[in-house]
């Protein structure tokens, strides 16, 4: 019985695979991770492309400039993850509760499998986080999901793609759906009237919010765009782009929120 894996994105995937000992370039490997981050962008259409063109915006922060090597969004559509799917005779999902990409995958995942069984691994913290030692005693962690806790995430999965928020955020009731300018406010008061390097900007925020760091640096950019914030520096290096297609940020240049003029 082939026991396949579903993890929420590919440092999870790394780590377990090696918790495994399997080869991580192996196509028929036991993990398989989710390649999108259910908790940010459009859900409505259920169409690929459209969240293609959402991330290539995100990206983009810097401009329309981008590399004519590689596309990074080759691999976005997750047609390859529900064909393995599909395919398997035994699933087991990761997640945790403490991340909002994480518990977005889960919930994406109880509603499309919504008549399938399957067992979960939830972890304290996230699983994209854990080392190759930390995932190999939690193997034995798997139980199946009950029919509650499927109900449960699959209602809230469809109220949220009703919704269509840009963004999907723990809460203590949940996730839950918030707008397009939810991490605003934490930006600017982070960022201070002083200046802030912004690495540090980001990394504080992230410490507290549970999201992504690429949505983070795209609103800074919209924030700097619009006057809200004034950066001393280019928000981007001259270095190409990272494996996820996001520009790499100057993480050195300050920034800070614009006076308020009265």
């Amino acid at each position: 019985m082939e026991t396949l894996h579903l993890v929420p994105g590919p440092s999870a995937a790394e780590s377990l695979r090696a918790a495994l000992g399997v080869d991580t370039d192996d196509p028929a490997s036991p993990v398989q991770s989710y390649p999108d981050d259910p908790s940010v962008g459009p859900l409505k259409p259920d169409d690929p492309a459209v969240r293609e063109q959402w991330w290539h915006t995100i990206f983009n922060w810097l401009g329309p400039e981008e590399s004519e090597e590689s596309d990074p969004f080759d691999e976005l559509a997750p047609a390859a993850f529900w064909e393995r799917v599909e395919c398997a005779d035994h699933l087991v999902v990761w997640f945790s509760s403490a991340s909002n990409s994480e518990l977005a995958f889960f919930h994406l995942i109880c509603d499309r499998l919504s008549d399938r069984p399957f067992d979960i691994v939830q972890v304290p913290g996230p699983v994209g986080a854990l080392s190759r030692d930390e995932c190999h005693p939690l193997l034995a962690a798997a139980r199946p999901i009950t029919g509650v806790e499927r109900r449960a995430a699959a209602e809230a999965w469809r109220r949220l793609k009703q919704e269509n928020a840009t963004f999907r955020i723990i809460t203590p009731a949940g996730l839950a759906s918030a707008p397009e300018d939810y991490y605003d406010a934490a930006l600017l008061d982070t960022a201070g009237s002083k200046g802030t390097a912004l690495g540090i900007v980001v990394g504080t925020v992230l410490a507290t919010t549970k999201g992504g760091d690429s949505t983070l640096y795209w609103r800074i950019a919209k924030l700097v765009e619009s006057g809200a914030l004034l950066a001393d520096g280019p928000l981007a290096t001259d270095i190409a782009a990272r494996a996820d297609g996001a520009p790499r940020p100057a993480l050195g240049t300050r920034i800070k929120r614009a006076s308020l003029i009265s």
